[in-house]
C-alpha cells in the first residue's frame, strides 16, 4: 500500500512545493515514530479497502 494513499486518507495533504523546512520534517518524523503502530493500523484498514490496488509502472518515454 503506498503510504501517500494512507497519508490521505489521514486528512494529511500532498506539499505544494519541494521545499522544506528542515525543523518541520524533523517534527514530522518524530511524530510518525512515535504514532508508528497507529499509521501501520490505517494502512491495513486502506489495504483492506483496496484489495485490487496495485501499482502500474509508469509509460517509458521512449
Amino acid at each position: 500500500m503506498p503510504l501517500g494513499l494512507v497519508f490521505k486518507e489521514m486528512g494529511q495533504e500532498l506539499p505544494t512545493t519541494h521545499l522544506s523546512d528542515p525543523p518541520q520534517i524533523f517534527r514530522q518524523l518524530k511524530l510518525a515514530h512515535f504514532f508508528f503502530n497507529w499509521i501501520a493500523k490505517k494502512a491495513d484498514k486502506v489495504d483492506a479497502k483496496y484489495p485490487n490496488f496495485e501499482n502500474r509502472p509508469l509509460p517509458s518515454k521512449h
